[in-house]
This record gives structure tokens, C-alpha cells and sequence, in this order.
């Protein structure tokens, strides 16, 4: 020992305390590597589900592409069906009235 001041006493203590430290930083690595490790299973668990998933829709047959649609009949109440029966009402009477001057002109 180079340090008359250092006795072995004191050489003990200082070893002593610093087998301490190293001893609570074991204990909050051991800790962290417990939390990782939960995370890590936690992880694996999702990526096995996510890949199963993945081959499940992969091994599904491609869809049949829909058949076109017809448009679905206008209901009588619409005010559209309201309207087109108004226009071929009114084609109907000038055809009528057509007609019929016709007729009387021939006549």
C-alpha cells in the first residue's frame, strides 16, 4: 500500500461499500432485463399472430367479381316516378289531340 493514510481496515470498508453498489446495480439490470424480456414475449406473441393472419387471408381464394347491378325500380311514391309520369301523360295528350285533329280534318 502506497498510502500511509490507507489502513487495511479502511481499504475493507471502501471495498465493502462498492461490493454494495454493484450489488443494487445488478439488482435494477436484472429488473430491467425482466420488463424486457415481458416485452419481448409480448412482441412475439403479436408478430405469430400477425404472420398467421397474413396466411390465413393469403390462402383465401380470390373473390368472384360481383355481377352488375340492375338500378332498383323507382318506387310509385318517388317524386321522380311523380315526374315521368307527368311528361309521358303529357306526350300521351298532345298524341291524343294529334290524332285527333287529324282525324277531324280528314273528315
Amino acid at each position: 500500500m502506497t498510502n500511509p493514510d490507507l489502513t487495511l481496515g479502511a481499504v475493507l470498508v471502501l471495498l465493502e461499500t462498492r461490493e454494495q453498489q454493484i450489488t443494487a446495480e445488478q439488482e435494477t439490470v436484472r429488473a430491467q432485463i425482466a420488463e424486457l424480456s415481458a416485452q419481448l414475449t409480448e412482441l412475439e406473441q403479436e408478430a405469430a399472430s400477425v404472420t398467421t393472419t397474413r396466411q390465413t387471408l393469403l390462402a383465401l381464394p380470390d373473390p368472384e367479381p360481383a355481377p352488375p347491378t340492375t338500378p332498383a325500380p323507382i318506387p310509385p311514391d318517388a317524386p321522380a316516378y311523380e315526374q315521368i309520369l307527368a311528361v309521358l301523360t303529357a306526350r300521351t295528350d298532345r298524341y291524343a289531340c294529334e290524332a285527333s285533329a287529324k282525324k277531324s280534318a280528314w273528315s
